[in-house]
């Protein structure tokens, strides 16, 4: 192995070690309700490319360390459009073979490690998707047509104040799981009315 390709694998493996991805990050814990993740706050989000503008000789990548306030950083700054976030995941094993430690995008202050790419890539596909289903969900439950069924009502919110949000329930057996949380949407949507 040549030098260069030693001196890579040393930097990939102190970054890792220095940044470790943490227990706690904006991401909604999958045993969360589906009341509970809905009602959670999320960072916030520039869906809309045209209003976020990357400044013309602005590199997303930096050799820079990490902000030690990252965490916060990541928790309340604003996770990039999903063009920005796509752009920064095809170039981030080069960025990070050629020495990157962070990313610096531009609406926050500071220097995010590496592995806040994959929170941005979740918020994206996993979260928001979740989060629209339920919210869809919700907003269904409460239409006025559905007042004369209010403790079926009542009982459907029961049972979204305990379901996991990311469509694993709990079985009775230890380790294992059961169908899909999104049966319940899914049983929800075949009743709507137009």
């Amino acid at each position: 192995m040549s030098q260069n390709a030693l001196g890579q694998l040393k930097h990939l493996k102190t970054a890792r070690d220095r940044w470790p991805f943490p227990d706690v990050t904006p991401i909604p814990d999958r045993k969360l309700s589906i009341l509970d993740l809905i009602s959670t706050k999320l960072p916030p989000i520039s869906l809309h490319s045209a209003s976020y503008m990357v400044p013309a000789g602005h590199s997303l990548f930096s050799i820079e360390d990490p902000s030690d306030n990252y965490l916060d950083i990541l928790s309340s700054g604003i996770v990039p459009p999903k063009n920005i976030v796509a752009e920064l995941l095809s170039k981030a094993t080069q960025q990070w073979m050629d020495g990157a430690n962070s990313i610096c995008v531009p609406g926050n202050i500071g220097y995010l490690p590496l592995w806040a790419l994959q929170v941005w890539i979740d918020i994206y596909i996993v979260v928001l998707p979740a989060c629209n289903v339920w919210q869809k969900a919700i907003i269904w439950l409460q239409w006025e047509e559905l007042l004369p069924f209010q403790e079926q009502i009542h009982s459907i919110f029961q049972s979204l104040s305990t379901l996991s949000w990311s469509g694993n329930i709990l079985s009775a057996l230890p380790g294992k799981t059961s169908h899909s949380g999104y049966i319940y949407v899914s049983v929800l949507g075949s009743y709507q009315t137009s």
